[in-house]
């Protein structure tokens, strides 16, 4: 699923939410068991992971949580 605006997201956030999502407030919980699939998602969507940047819409922040994983030593990604 892509989104062309921000509020796109929110809005289906808001739906997975039970329209609870709150992005000043966020329910932590209902992420829960997610973060994982996020992660892998985020990184087959990476087309070019060795570039700094993204080359498409996306970010790399699932290289943030790989490193946290590992100081933590539990696989995330």
């Amino acid at each position: 699923m892509q989104f062309s605006k921000c509020i796109e997201f929110e809005n289906e956030l808001k739906g997975g939410a039970g329209g609870s999502y709150n992005k000043s407030n966020l329910n932590i919980a209902l992420f829960k068991g997610k973060v994982t699939k996020a992660c892998q998602n985020a990184k087959a969507a990476d087309i070019h992971p060795e570039d700094r940047w993204p080359q498409t819409v996306g970010t790399h922040v699932y290289r943030v949580v790989e490193s946290i994983a590992r100081i933590e030593k539990q696989v995330v990604c």
